[in-house]
């Protein structure tokens, strides 16, 4: 069996049998990974402290038919701090978890990669900050806007996507893009949202999520632009994000 080395995220971890454990990584040279790590449950085992989500860690592997297998390991970076704040950790589940989703065994997308890297890297930027929900909520907008531009879901924004014509008066978003309400079938599935807030969804699509957060942007139009992101998200990820259920639950305890 072939022995390769490379560098990876770790994104989720599950236990198989009484000692051993699987790792989900992903790596921009590898796509995503499913790696076993035997004995790593034992007590004092070598690697057990640095095997954990939001790891970024090189590794020495051995491919196999279901699984690799772990050879060497060393941590190249961590993207959390535990004891910064409880809430970061809601906000960067949530970006593991849409990982997870996103991510396909033997499909190496660097842009997948890069872009969970330069957000992970925001989010330990801007850890502290995100005890505050709104940049809390414009940090997963950007992140989740930007998934659907990676693959190829994002829709348009800058005219009516029905008449092509500049938008006036009520203004909809469907998941083909936004439009005037009079230009929609009857039967659509669409969500009210006023010119205001299309705008603010347009800046969130094209600014860095760095300067979106050092920028002074209303909570409860923040609210209003995670729910209709969740709308987009959802009509084509039709799985619930459980992590969305604990970072809830964190913001409405610390208010």
């Amino acid at each position: 069996m072939r022995i390769f080395k490379t560098k990876a995220l770790v994104i989720k971890r599950r236990n198989l049998g009484e000692t051993s454990r699987v790792l989900t990584m992903i790596s921009s040279d590898r796509g995503r990974l499913e790696v076993l790590v035997r004995g790593i449950r034992r007590p004092r085992h070598r690697y057990s402290g640095i095997l954990e989500p939001f790891s970024l860690v090189n590794v020495r592997l051995q491919s196999g038919r279901i699984f690799d297998t772990l050879q060497e390991a060393d941590l190249d970076g961590v993207f959390i701090n535990l004891d910064d704040e409880l809430k970061g950790l809601g906000v960067g589940s949530i970006v593991l978890e849409i990982l997870d989703r996103i991510s396909l065994a033997d499909d190496i997308d660097h842009r997948v990669y890069n872009l969970v890297y330069d957000y992970l890297r925001c989010y330990r930027n801007f850890q502290v900050e995100m005890a505050d929900s709104t940049n809390a909520l414009v940090f997963l907008s950007s992140f989740l806007l930007s998934v659907l531009a990676v693959t190829g879901r994002l829709p348009l924004m800058d005219l009516c996507v029905v008449c092509g014509q500049e938008r006036k008066g009520e203004v909809v978003l469907t998941v083909y893009g936004a439009c005037h309400k009079n230009c929609l079938a009857r039967d659509g599935v669409y969500r009210v949202l006023t010119l205001e807030q299309l705008m603010l969804m347009r800046r969130i699509v094209a600014e860095s999520v760095d300067s979106l957060i050092s920028s002074p942007v209303s909570n409860q139009d923040m609210k209003k632009i995670f729910g209709l992101v969740l709308f987009l998200y959802y009509s084509f990820f039709e799985r619930d994000i459980r992590s969305l259920k604990f970072f809830e639950g964190v913001y409405r305890k610390f208010e």
